[in-house]
């Protein structure tokens, strides 16, 4: 048989150390196709990353243009004027009339300002002391009462700049007093709270609380010394008075003799009537006083009342005893967890603190109205005290919601720790946002738009 010759060996599939060498000097970068399957891995994973930053864009894109359709966009109100004070208010001013106000100070000045349709004055001086005016004014006809934190209150003619009289309590005065009136008949179907006579001052006490927890009442004619009440610890930021009952209610800060609450006192000799709560070593501590309700039956007067451990509570006006059927706590939340406004709610260590003074406001009658210390203006069923919604602020809320209307639409004010001013509809949605140079310590709603006294002096009238 024909003998095969055998058959040539197959090159090598694997490329000698010569060839990648010679390769390598020939074609480093993979230009003429010595290295496509190095370069076509490259370049596969290239496209990819191109592809996968391309889509998160498209994405991004789509959820900010989806945004941009579906949340509705907040109306900014107008700034119609703009003045400066010239001295940095301290507390909220004393109305006396459509365009005059009165301005208490850091410096220790209560100042007159005059509002025009233009701007407004940078204050005259009516009453000039050597420490701050922490309190808002009372005013009675020409006379404007004024507590100092020199422990001095001051009962000042406005017009003439003449001091009447002066009381010494002793003790730095933080909270605004309340004028009562003396000659109201028991029993009168009214809250107790008509505007007091200016015609016969003396007709009127004026009661006001120190910081180291004395409550004191003087003749609001000659400033004497009607009577004087330790509450146990320093007084809140106010007193309710009810003069058809006859009673004072003051909210107490904790103390030495108590944890602070509600101590409601007898109009004419200052004789304790009861104490929220009963046991003093309970904690029910309040900066601000409370609210009176007699909506449902006007000789059955209640009392709402926020305490600084997220208590929301309502108390019979005549002896104190708690409302079972009315309630809210901080700690069992039960309403929505996300503020209306998106903005979120600054929750510290949980416990919600409500300092705002408690309000009614006329577009919503069936609702009352705290701030918190979260940040959160919370609405409440006025009949069974639930939590309904929340608006966000951002920063503590220490003032009460004012009413307005906007283009024919209830509404009211929400002001906070920080430089916005918010109108809200009764639901709790914006209606109007504006921005200020510094929060506001103070808001006066006119007929036509609204007046922020901001903290560095500044004065704004906002328009819709």
């Amino acid at each position: 048989m024909p003998q095969v010759p055998p058959e040539s060996p197959l090159p090598s599939a694997v490329p000698s150390a010569r060839s990648r060498s010679a390769s390598a000097r020939l074609d480093p970068y993979g230009i003429y196709g010595t290295r496509s399957s190095q370069r076509m891995q490259s370049s596969r994973r290239r496209r990819q990353v191109q592809s996968g930053f391309a889509l998160a864009g498209l994405v991004g894109l789509a959820v900010v243009a989806l945004a941009a359709v579906r949340i509705p966009r907040i109306p900014r109100g107008k700034v119609v004027w703009t003045a400066h004070l010239r001295a940095r208010p301290a507390a909220a001013p004393a109305t006396l009339s459509a365009d005059q106000l009165l301005v208490p100070t850091a410096s220790g000045e209560l100042l007159l300002v005059t509002l025009t349709a233009t701007g407004a004055s940078e204050g005259t001086p009516v009453l000039t002391t050597g420490f701050p005016l922490l309190a808002r004014p009372v005013v009675l006809g020409e006379v404007a009462f004024v507590p100092c934190q020199d422990g001095t209150l001051y009962a000042v003619n406005w017009k003439s700049r003449q001091v009447a009289w002066t009381y010494s309590a002793g003790a730095s005065l933080s909270g605004s007093p309340v004028l009562v009136p003396l000659d109201l008949p028991l029993g009168h179907r009214d809250l107790g709270q008509p505007r007091p006579s200016d015609r016969d001052p003396s007709a009127n006490a004026l009661i006001f609380g120190d910081d180291d927890g004395k409550v004191t009442a003087v003749n609001a004619g000659s400033g004497k010394l009607i009577w004087t009440k330790d509450a146990g610890g320093p007084v809140g930021q106010g007193i309710a008075g009810y003069a058809a009952a006859r009673r004072v209610y003051v909210p107490v800060m904790p103390g030495v003799a108590a944890r602070g609450g509600l101590l409601c006192l007898d109009l004419f000799g200052g004789k304790p009537v009861w104490r929220f709560p009963t046991d003093p070593h309970v904690f029910g501590a309040g900066l601000m006083p409370p609210v009176l309700d007699n909506r449902d039956d006007p000789a059955t007067v209640r009392l709402v009342f926020a305490t600084d451990d997220g208590f929301l509570v309502r108390l019979d006006a005549a002896t104190g005893r708690r409302d079972a059927g009315f309630g809210w706590k901080s700690a069992a939340e039960a309403g929505p967890e996300t503020p209306n406004s998106g903005i979120p709610l600054s929750k510290g260590h949980g416990l919600v603190v409500l300092r705002g003074q408690p309000t009614y406001s006329s577009p919503n009658p069936d609702t009352v109205f705290v701030g918190a210390n979260d940040g959160g203006l919370r609405a409440f069923n006025r009949d069974n005290g639930q939590l309904k919604w929340i608006f966000g602020t951002g920063a503590p809320i220490h003032l009460g919601a004012e009413g307005l209307s906007i283009e024919a639409k209830s509404g009211f004010l929400v002001a906070a720790e920080t430089p916005y001013l918010w109108a809200l509809a009764p639901d709790g949605s914006v209606l109007r946002r504006w921005r200020l140079f510094a929060p506001a310590t103070g808001l006066q709603v006119w007929e036509h738009g609204v007046l922020a006294v901001e903290r560095d002096g500044t004065l704004q009238f906002l328009a819709p």
